[in-house]
């Protein structure tokens, strides 16, 4: 029997998500399983240095087996630059020719790799991209991990993108933070299209769902919780999986 093994792979600082799918040549799902690893010890930041890579990553794919597997990768993190730039141009290899060269995408003099999409007609003649990036020393050090552990990467996908994709409707702000991480991420949609992402310090909340949603003009006491969809319930309920590995099903 030839046998499909993927797995998505959630690198977020002091946590990580991983959801293992085995499937049959025909696509049927023949084992799923879900991994949650939480260290404080972990730099909230250690996917964008090369040293801190070299240290994390090679434990994490032998821990879960994962040479033979195929790889999606999820980056989050105080690592990932999202912007909008207002460029002269609507044709992506002249964006990026133009973000190159202007150096647009940068921080702290680290060199980022970066893709810019989405553009839309904006003021003055101007198109407005989204730009997402992340160092190019952690990608870097991230593909030959993998590589020398075996391992093929399918794809590599900023958090932003992800969640933008899952929560397609609706403008507002979606949070996401699990107890007993620190780390906050704040994300700015406008019908599914990330606007702006960040990441903060916060006291984790214990009471309140990983998942919230504020739309757009609401108080800041209308917090409601966001999802799980009903898709991603059923994998949670059926593999014993938390909302966050579970919606690795549809990276």
């Amino acid at each position: 029997m030839w046998w499909q093994q993927n797995a998505c792979l959630w690198l977020n600082g002091q946590s990580v998500h991983l959801l293992k799918t085995k499937r049959t040549w025909y696509g049927g799902v023949t084992f799923r399983q879900g991994h949650w690893d939480y260290e404080a010890k972990r730099d909230p930041d250690w996917m964008g240095r090369e040293t801190a890579v070299q240290a994390c990553l090679p434990g994490l794919l032998r821990r879960y087996g994962l040479a033979g597997w195929h790889l999606r990768l999820l980056l989050g993190g105080p690592g990932v630059l999202w912007k909008r730039l207002s460029l002269g141009t609507p044709d992506r290899q002249e964006a990026d020719a133009l973000i190159a060269g202007a150096g647009l995408v940068s921080e702290e003099g680290r060199a980022y790799a970066f893709e810019a999409a989405c553009p839309a007609k904006g003021d003055g003649g101007l198109y407005d991209w989204t730009v997402g990036a992340y160092p190019k020393e952690g990608v870097a050090a991230i593909c030959k991990a993998c590589h020398d552990a075996g391992a093929v990467i399918r794809s590599i996908d900023l958090l932003p993108a992800f969640l933008g994709r899952l929560w397609p409707s609706g403008t507002g702000t979606l949070v996401f933070q699990e107890m007993p991480d620190r780390q906050q991420h704040r994300i700015r949609l406008k019908d599914g299209l990330p606007l702006a992402y960040e990441v903060q310090a916060v006291v984790p909340p214990a009471d309140l769902p990983p998942f919230r949603w504020l739309p757009e003009g609401a108080g800041a006491e209308d917090w409601q919780p966001a999802g799980p969809s009903p898709a991603v319930r059923c994998l949670m309920e059926d593999c014993q999986l938390t909302q966050a590995t579970a919606m690795l099903a549809f990276l």
